[in-house]
């Protein structure tokens, strides 16, 4: 197998390591932020859609930098780890209470 993975002709940032995991990693991933940032205004506003004129949200986190996360052997999931609240349109102010782990 050693023999084999030496004589592969590798490009880019590409490592062969006959006897280690397979790995991948992605490059500039901030660079799909705003892609990222659109599919999130499109689910909150379906989700205001649905529940109606009575409700809104209110989301934190959004402004953190692009995440990714490993989904498969090649497959990658990028996103922004924020969340959201959905409240009452009534209310005026609305203080986040940092979870306690």
């Amino acid at each position: 197998m050693k023999d084999f993975v030496s004589g592969i002709k590798v490009t880019g940032r590409t490592k062969l390591d006959p006897d280690g995991d397979v790995d991948i990693s992605i490059v500039a991933p901030h660079r799909y932020r705003a892609e990222i940032i659109t599919l999130f205004a499109q689910d909150a506003k379906n989700i205001t859609a649905a529940l109606g004129e009575d409700y809104k949200i209110v989301a934190t986190g959004i402004d953190r930098p692009v995440r990714w996360v490993r989904m498969g052997l090649l497959e990658l999931a990028l996103f922004v780890p924020y969340k959201f609240e959905v409240l009452p349109s009534s209310v005026n102010t609305f203080v986040t209470v940092p979870a306690q782990d």
